[in-house]
């Protein structure tokens, strides 16, 4: 798999931490954000292929988000990160076109497979 630059983005930094060690372990390229805000100026500055977004954070939560991911950078696929317990918004954000959803908690191998699951040809 060729390189992708991911942006990451949840509030909490544990979750960040891992999601950048074991994404950059597999040769990606991948930048941290804490909320939406932060990832929504990312995405206006740089050429992301993926994102992972978490779906509670302040400042920008992971719908509302979406939503204007969605608007502004429609060919981005996005990998919903959640908790347990909020099926409906799930439901909601796949049907604002999120790709996948990454349960928390998750593995490595659940990290790298969601990159198969929104980036097939690569």
């Amino acid at each position: 798999m060729e390189p992708l630059n991911i942006l990451v983005a949840d509030d909490e930094l544990g979750v960040r931490e891992l999601l950048y060690d074991v994404l950059t372990m597999h040769g990606h390229n991948v930048t941290c954000v804490e909320n939406g805000t932060h990832a929504l100026c990312v995405l206006s500055c740089c050429s992301i292929d993926v994102v992972y977004l978490d779906l509670r954070m302040p400042n920008g939560d992971g719908v509302s988000t979406l939503k204007l991911i969605r608007e502004r950078h429609p060919s981005v696929p996005v990998i919903i990160i959640t908790g347990s317990g909020i099926g409906e918004l799930i439901d909601q954000t796949m049907e604002l076109g999120a790709a996948a959803c990454l349960p928390k908690p998750f593995s490595i191998s659940d990290v790298i497979g969601m990159l198969d699951v929104v980036n097939p040809a690569a």
